[in-house]
């Protein structure tokens, strides 16, 4: 059942997340896209995924960059620097609006973007290799991949997909370059002798990468993303049953267990409401639920806390599957800087149009005994984090007078 659910997620991640995007890139380089999902390539202006498997992934960023913009240089500064020491890294950077059909800049779109890179274990005859992580928080996660397209925002500028006769979405799926993965000169040896070395032109490196790409079975290919998704330790996935009562979860991946201090068994057949804590906003877990009841996705950041009592942000995207039976979740640790730094770009972007306002508050923070039991809210309580220190965690109003209150990202 373990490799079921497995597939499920990432078809799930492919074909029902707006704007969740997975990739997995080469370290040398500048972090070259081997493989990628189709929401990997969209936030970052290419066509398709076919168009950014190849590329380069941080001159790219500091191409889409908006000029003069030093926190997204230093931020994408910082991603090199992880790379170089194989340590993962998350950040948060403002990029320029993709291309339109004509090759023309989108006037004053941006999306903001948080980034998470993490290494994956090194394997014999591979490159070193890194999973990377696109959340595009100026995406509306209500709106169905399928149904979404960039000439609803730049209509008045590019011409539809109908009028080049394309009627039909595009097609999703996850492309992948195989010979990206194996060692330069395992694909094309260089000529040595006499001092003098043959180096591939950019030209034949891409036929190179290419060469017997029909070659990879599909087994391949979702392992290798499985492994990417299980390399991260600050970004979870989890998978929910709602045919099952009280809507549990069946998969997560190793870094939802990292992130929390949780084991597996103590997730799966569980709802993961056990995360939140006494100074977790009702209005913000009421916003998840009226989503959830209208199998529609949502993005929110929540107060929650791990097995050991340490409260942190989380970054949680839920989306339903397309039978409305699974409910897919992408959630991305912050810290305190990090949310503040989101919450200070996103004022200066427009907010996605997705109303999401409840009519009451639901209070549902469970005990700490009782996992599934309701709990009526309580006023914030100190709690018990690292061994010689007390955590006191910050009531509603504290945390949104600090961070600006903005709880839909």
């Amino acid at each position: 059942m373990g490799q079921l659910y497995a597939s499920k997620v990432l078809s799930m991640l492919d074909n029902c997340c707006h704007g969740v995007g997975l990739g997995v890139c080469v370290a040398a380089e500048e972090l070259r896209v081997a493989a990628c999902s189709s929401d990997f390539a969209l936030p970052l202006g290419f066509a398709d995924k076919h168009s950014a498997l190849g590329s380069g992934l941080i001159a790219h960023l500091r191409s889409r960059a908006v000029p003069g913009d030093d926190e997204a240089e230093e931020t994408i500064h910082s991603i090199c620097l992880a790379t170089r020491e194989r340590r993962a890294h998350r950040g948060v950077l403002v990029v320029r609006a993709p291309m339109t059909v004509e090759g023309e800049e989108a006037d004053g779109e941006k999306s903001l973007l948080i980034i998470a890179v993490a290494p994956m274990p090194p394997q014999p005859g591979r490159e070193i290799c890194y999973a990377v992580l696109l959340m595009d928080l100026s995406a509306d996660p209500a709106v169905p991949p399928e149904l979404y397209s960039r000439e609803k925002k730049a209509r008045d500028r590019r011409p539809s997909r109908q009028a080049f006769g394309d009627v039909n979405p595009p097609a999703r799926g996850y492309a992948f370059i195989p010979d990206l993965l194996k060692p330069l000169d395992d694909i094309w040896p260089c000529h040595g002798g006499g001092g003098d070395e043959v180096h591939l032109t950019p030209a034949i490196e891409k036929l190179a990468w290419t060469s017997d790409a029909g070659k990879k079975t599909e087994e391949e290919l979702s392992a290798l993303f499985l492994e990417a998704m299980h390399s991260f330790q600050c970004v979870g996935f989890c998978l929910a049953d709602d045919n099952v009562k009280d809507l549990p979860l069946v998969w997560v991946n190793d870094g939802m267990v990292t992130l929390s201090d949780y084991s597996r068994q103590q997730f799966v057949g569980y709802n993961c409401r056990f995360l939140q804590a006494d100074a977790t906003d009702p209005d913000t877990v009421g916003q998840m639920k009226d989503a959830i009841v209208a199998r529609r996705g949502v993005r929110v950041t929540l107060w929650n806390m791990t097995a050991k009592r340490e409260g942190f942000w989380n970054c949680i995207a839920i989306y339903p599957s397309h039978d409305g039976r699974y409910f897919l979740s992408v959630q991305v640790k912050l810290t305190p800087e990090f949310r503040k730094q989101i919450v200070r770009l996103k004022k200066g972007l427009p907010a996605c149009a997705s109303p999401m306002k409840r009519t009451a508050p639901l209070a549902t923070t469970p005990s700490k005994d009782s996992a599934l039991k309701p709990q009526p809210q309580s006023s914030p309580r100190a709690v018990v984090g690292t061994p010689g220190k007390t955590a006191v965690t910050p009531s509603v109003d504290e945390k949104n007078a600090k961070s600006g209150s903005c709880v839909l990202l």
